[in-house]
């Protein structure tokens, strides 16, 4: 039998809630107590807030810098609009982490400093809310403490098992302590949620490069690319795919293409430098090196994507250098040291096993 439901716009999560228990009621589950809890809290939020959030998630998951940028504006009009709107908070805390993770426009420390304090915020309003956890795990990212991270990221899914992006954050937590069926396990789960989500499309396809599956990383990113053909992430995982299957036309192509579509942000200047520096272009290489080094004078550029142009050149101890500096300012580009097949060259030596060894990735 159909039925029919209107509430005020103000009214939207309690509207979910009626539909969700009526939905309940006539399938034939036991809902957990944690779901039976999540349905019954029906809190009334403003409605510009909760549209300047949606507005900003749109553009959180396009992760690319100026979206990222906006969508910490809407944010910011979300939690000005509405002070105790805990989904607000997780906006902002997830916008700051992926604006550092990616090397976008804030220094580490700066940028997961306000991640943290806007996620305790959130979960200060709503302690059940799964959002406010895996947002909470990325700060624990940050400060080497993966357990604490894992606590979180299970709770979140403990709290909301249909929540993509905990399940995504999930995969990559697995993926950096080198445990790769659990993290494709957790990766697919999450495609599966939500399976027009370009970045975890795209990030499963990263999955397969650490896992040394080169060939099933491209058949993902080509994949992924039906999704958005624009997407800079995509075509820079692509082309260092490429580079690994030593399909170096291609390679260059396809990285040359994320510097374009990123609008020549660092990190993708840095991935065509070492690509050109492997394949026989070391003047190219080192002018982007130049390049980038005079930008560090003006703005923040990650000190690994100055080391993965170095390990291109074959300059083991300039590498090294840079790698310590990435670590010393907690750079989460040394996240995947563990696993990155970039970095190969230099797992014989004594300085980066001890830097390996001092990211504090559980046994």
């Amino acid at each position: 039998m159909a039925e029919s439901y209107e509430r005020p716009l103000g009214d939207i999560l309690a509207l979910q809630s009626d539909v969700g228990r009526a939905i309940a009621d006539q399938i034939p589950i036991k809902l957990a107590p944690l779901e039976q809890a999540r349905l019954a809290r029906t809190p009334q939020i403003n409605p510009e807030a909760y549209e300047a959030y949606l507005r900003g998630r749109y553009l959180w998951n396009q992760r690319a810098k100026q979206a990222l940028e906006k969508s910490l504006r809407y944010f910011e009009k979300a939690v000005e609009k509405d002070p105790d709107f805990a989904l607000g908070y997780t906006g902002l805390a997830d916008s700051y982490s992926v604006l550092a993770s990616t090397a976008y426009s804030f220094s580490p420390m700066e940028a997961f400093s306000k991640g943290a304090m806007a996620a305790r915020k959130a979960l200060q309003l709503d302690e059940t809310l799964a959002e406010a956890h895996a947002s909470l795990a990325q700060s624990f990212f940050y400060a080497l403490d993966w357990l604490a991270a894992e606590k979180e990221l299970k709770r979140s899914i403990e709290l909301n098992p249909s929540y993509a992006t905990a399940r995504h954050w999930y995969a990559l937590y697995f993926t950096v302590r080198g445990r790769f069926s659990e993290a494709l396990a957790e990766a697919n789960c999450a495609c599966a949620l939500d399976p027009l989500s370009v970045i975890i499309n795209r990030d499963l396809g990263i999955i397969y490069y650490y896992a040394r599956q080169p060939d099933r990383a491209i058949e993902q990113y080509q994949k992924t690319m039906e999704l958005d053909p624009n997407f800079a992430l995509l075509h820079q995982g692509l082309g260092r795919a490429y580079l690994e299957k030593g399909i170096r036309a291609d390679a260059i192509s396809e990285i040359q293409k994320a510097v374009r579509l990123s609008r020549s942000s660092s990190a993708m200047l840095a991935t065509l430098a070492h690509a050109y520096a492997v394949t026989g272009k070391p003047q190219e290489a080192r002018k982007i090196l130049r390049d980038l080094r005079a930008r560090s004078r003006r703005s923040y550029v990650s000190p690994t994507s100055i080391a993965v142009i170095f390990v291109g050149l074959s300059d083991k101890e300039n590498a090294l250098e840079w790698l310590e500096k990435a670590c010393q300012q907690r750079d989460p580009g040394l996240h995947t040291l563990k696993v990155h097949p970039i970095f190969d060259s230099l797992r014989s030596e004594p300085r980066f096993q001890d830097l390996v060894r001092r990211m504090n990735f559980p046994d």
